[in-house]
């Protein structure tokens, strides 16, 4: 299988579009964001591993699950294989059955919510700067927590049956992540100044402090050399 291009429409043209219908593209907007953003800054990384984290039952979840399953759909189209329920491969990668990923996964939208969420201390240990580092930390964790819906419900549990009743509240969440995101751009932005991204440091860990796990925070730490613990 060889990488599959965007084909996404966009819902907010279309008068008929349910909230749900909305939900599913205002999620797929922000994980191709993420995405953009985040994927393939540490496949060198991944490349190298002798354990990779990709397997065959993190594919199958996002078939599995009914509403990333609708978020790839629209982004990409049927991409899945007639035979994955009997795959032991990671079916989604471009390189084939654990080789190198060269190419990454083939989903950019619809990933189960472990894919960017869970770093290993190697993963970790290769962000550059600072900076690098606290935005990596935040990015990888915001469709995590964008995603929790409530307490017990996610949109790794959402059914045909039950996601048009969570749907106006996951729009709500997704609406700030996706301001947060625009928010933590300046971390990578070149012109921005070191106060600017000082300011915004600070700003994110009050508006999403569940972004900046115990990983995270000391592999900041680590990157602020001599300065007081």
């Amino acid at each position: 299988m060889g990488p599959i291009a965007p084909i996404m429409t966009n819902l907010t043209d279309t008068t008929d579009a349910t909230e749900l219908d909305l939900a599913i593209a205002q999620y797929a907007d922000l994980e191709l964001a993420v995405a953009g953003l985040v994927d393939g800054r540490m496949n060198h990384v991944c490349a190298a591993c002798r354990k990779p984290c990709c397997r065959a039952d993190v594919c199958a979840q996002a078939v599995e699950c009914w509403f990333l399953l609708q978020v790839s759909q629209h982004v990409h189209g049927k991409w899945w294989p007639d035979d994955w329920q009997s795959r032991k491969d990671p079916f989604a990668l471009t390189a084939g059955p654990w080789g190198p990923l060269r190419g990454g996964c083939l989903l950019k939208a619809g990933r189960p919510l472990i894919c960017r969420s869970f770093v290993c201390d190697a993963y970790v240990a290769s962000y550059g700067s600072l900076w690098e580092a606290v935005f990596m930390s935040f990015a990888s964790d915001l469709l995590w927590h964008a995603g929790q819906i409530t307490g017990t419900v996610s949109v790794e549990s959402l059914d045909e049956d039950r996601a048009p009743s969570h749907a106006g509240k996951l729009r709500r969440n997704l609406a700030d992540a996706r301001r947060q995101l625009d928010l933590a751009m300046t971390l990578m932005d070149p012109a921005a100044t070191e106060l600017d991204k000082h300011r915004v440091t600070l700003k994110l860990l009050c508006l999403a402090p569940r972004c900046f796990r115990a990983t995270m925070r000391r592999a900041i730490l680590d990157r602020l050399g001599d300065l007081p613990a």
